[in-house]
Formats: C-alpha cells, structure tokens, sequence
C-alpha cells in the first residue's frame, strides 16, 4: 500500500511539532512490516524518524544528499491487525521533504541484498619464508535498491597475525554507491606463513537485520626451490582479452583461458622480481587439448615458442623454458598472436 503525504504541512517536514500524519495505515495482520519513507536529500545532521501508533520512534537512515533529489529509505515496524496511524517527523532543524510511505511485507530472513565484493590480489598469493606482509584492498558496491545501514568493512586476520589500518565505514549506502578500504596484514614473527585465508568482512544492517559479505585473501608459502610464484589469475596481471574461469584441478582453482588468436589475447605479469640478473628455469603450469604453443616474451624481448601437447582442460601439465631476467622487477609476457594458446595455470622460477 502507497500513501502520498497529502497531510503534509507547507514545506519540508521540519522539526517536532511539524510532522506527517498518515491515518488508516491497514494491515491484515498483526507482525512486522517494511515501512518505506519517499524523500528528498537532506543537507548534514538532518533526520527523520517514524512512530507508529504513538510507539516508540524509529529512526529512518538519511544520508547527507542533494534536497532537490528523491530518494527512498526503510525500516522495520511493528503494525497491528487494521488501522493504524504512522507519524513521520524530524527534530532537525531543518529535516527532508517527504513524499510518500508504502507498507509491504519483510522479505525472507535470508535475504542478502545483492552487492559486488572485490578483494586484490585476488588468487592465491605465494611468499617467501619468515614474516611476510601483504596490502589488501577492497571494495564493495550496492546493487540494489535496498540501503545499507551501519556498513563495516576490514580484514579478519587469524591468531598470531597484525592488521595496520582500521575498519572503513559508512552510516549508510545507496544504490551504486561504493565503500573502498585498504590495509595491511602482517604475518607473525619467526615463522613461515604455511597456509592462511584471511576473510575481509563487510557487516551492516538491512531493514533492522544484521547481515555480512565476505571475500577470502589466501597466502601460501610458496615451495623451497621457486624464488617466485604466481597465480595467472591474479589480480596484479593484465589480460588482455583473454578470460579467467573455474579450474577444480588447477592449483588457485581458476586459469586464464582464451589466451592467443590475436595480439590482444595475452597474460602478462609484471613486476617478476629477483635478487640477480641470471638465467632462470620459468616453469609454467597449464592445461590443453591437443598440441599447442605459447610464446614467452621476456622485457618486451624476442618471443619464445614453448610447444606442448595434453589430453584434457582439465589437467594440469607443468613445462619449462630457461630465460634470462635483470636483477629486481622484470615483465614476462605469455601469449600467441596467431594461433590459440594453451590455458594457463601459473608461472614459476627456480
């Protein structure tokens, strides 16, 4: 049920004693219900609040907007079996304009609003031994109509384990708005990290209803004779046009596919940092149907064909090529500009 504010005294709905009074609000039941407020923004520390049946008052979230924007917000309240009376006011100075309420039923205890939840670097993160660091960003964007009250979002670390930066924040959040945090997490001292998923964590409010979200950031102690190591699907390599899909088998659990065809269908790995420049064994991890080639571009030098043949995409075969880096950060590049490639695993050095 809709309810326009046609109560509504001249101008926005400002102050206690200037509220909207909405009359034979009917429900067929007595329960819980969604109260919707339609709204204008409003400038910093206004507010609004909903009371029903001369009940205690219910805050309804407002976020600082532009006044001349509609907007909606919700919340949970309690109504009886029939009519009821719904009071929307504001003690702020100056509080938002209302338009209209609807009352609808609550949606299911398990609903989740939909969200997309972003954590970098994503795919498995392989490090050296003793103590290790690593900075973990992310974001986290509303999809849906339905706010989002009281967000809170940081990384959940295990025991032994530190976290530099605090929780990011937000009173409340709106269709396509977005909440980014970025932290620092910190292994413990005198030992080998083994194997560690570190959740980050968005918490918040729908409707009364706590509710979370959460993305897993996983480190492993990368095997004693690889000086380095990386996922193909890692968010710190560019691909090009080519894609990332599920791979049970394969060691982070997805590969890079489509790689090859065309000059734009490539993986390429930055920062591949070692102590010295001499040569390396680059060893790569995929799966293939078939006969195939990759070529290896090392710092943008002349490609290396690495042929290799496989019964099935969905088992992983391990290959190497010796290739020569500069000492600190170098680029590797695996791709084929006119035939399709192999799908790729990971890459190695010993």
């Amino acid at each position: 049920m809709a309810r326009p504010a046609t109560e509504r005294p001249p101008g926005s709905a400002t102050g206690s004693r200037r509220s909207v009074t909405y009359r034979g609000v009917t429900a067929p039941e007595a329960g819980t219900y969604r109260l919707q407020v339609d709204h204008t923004g409003a400038g910093a520390g206004s507010s609004l609040s909903v009371s029903v049946n001369g009940g205690t008052a219910v805050d309804v979230p407002v976020a600082a907007d532009n006044p001349e924007v509609p907007v909606a917000s919700a919340v949970a309240v309690p109504l009886r079996a029939g009519a009821n009376t719904v009071t929307v006011f504001s003690s702020a100075a100056r509080g938002p304009g209302v338009d209209r309420i609807s009352v609808g039923p609550l949606p299911p205890a398990s609903y989740v609003p939909r969200t997309t939840m972003t954590v970098e670097p994503s795919g498995v993160q392989w490090v050296g031994p003793g103590q290790q660091s690593v900075t973990v960003t992310a974001r986290l964007r509303l999809d849906v109509d339905d706010a989002l009250d009281e967000v809170s979002m940081a990384p959940v670390v295990p025991a032994g384990w530190s976290v530099t930066g605090a929780a990011v924040t937000s009173r409340e959040m709106r269709l396509g708005q977005v909440l980014e945090g970025r932290w620092t997490v910190t292994s413990p001292a005198g030992a080998d990290v083994s194997s560690a998923k570190i959740p980050v964590v968005a918490s918040f409010e729908t409707l009364g209803r706590p509710n979370k979200v959460s993305r897993d950031l996983r480190v492993q102690l990368r095997p004693a004779d690889r000086v380095f190591m990386r996922e193909a699907e890692d968010s710190r390599n560019q691909l090009g046009s080519s894609g990332i899909t599920s791979c049970s088998p394969c060691s982070g659990g997805q590969k890079v596919r489509n790689i090859g065809g065309s000059a734009d269908a490539y993986v390429l790995f930055e920062d591949v940092t070692v102590d010295t420049a001499s040569e390396h064994a680059l060893f790569i991890d995929f799966t293939v149907n078939g006969d195939r080639s990759f070529f290896v571009t090392v710092n943008g030098g002349s490609p290396i064909e690495v042929a290799v043949s496989g019964v099935g995409n969905n088992t992983p075969y391990t290959t190497s090529v010796p290739v020569t880096l500069r000492a600190g950060a170098n680029t590797i590049k695996v791709h084929n500009d006119e035939d399709s490639a192999p799908d790729l695993d990971r890459l190695s050095l010993s």
